[in-house]
């Protein structure tokens, strides 16, 4: 599951940084309400410790969960850009 599961993390990290690249070439770096930066800033915040978490287990399961919950928190925290960042 990790092997299927990595690759789809490397491209959700590449998904939100091109994103982020992109918004800030053409408006410099966004201001966000506090609100949802706290919760951009959790989703990373999140991802960050389940990443690190695949470096505290041996098991391939745990691993693996810990793999998808990053995925899902950097897919949360591109969502999140995307909702407050893209025009009307």
């Amino acid at each position: 599951m990790t092997e299927v599961s990595l690759p789809e993390l490397v491209r959700q990290l590449h998904t939100l940084r091109t994103y982020a690249a992109a918004v800030h070439a053409t408006s410099g770096l966004p201001v966000l309400p506090s609100v949802v930066d706290d919760a951009l800033l959790r989703h990373l915040i999140a991802s960050l410790q389940a990443l690190q978490q695949t470096e505290m287990t041996a098991a391939s399961d745990a691993r693996a969960v810990s793999v998808a919950r990053a995925t899902q928190e950097l897919r949360a925290a591109t969502v999140l850009l995307q909702e407050w960042l893209v025009p009307d």
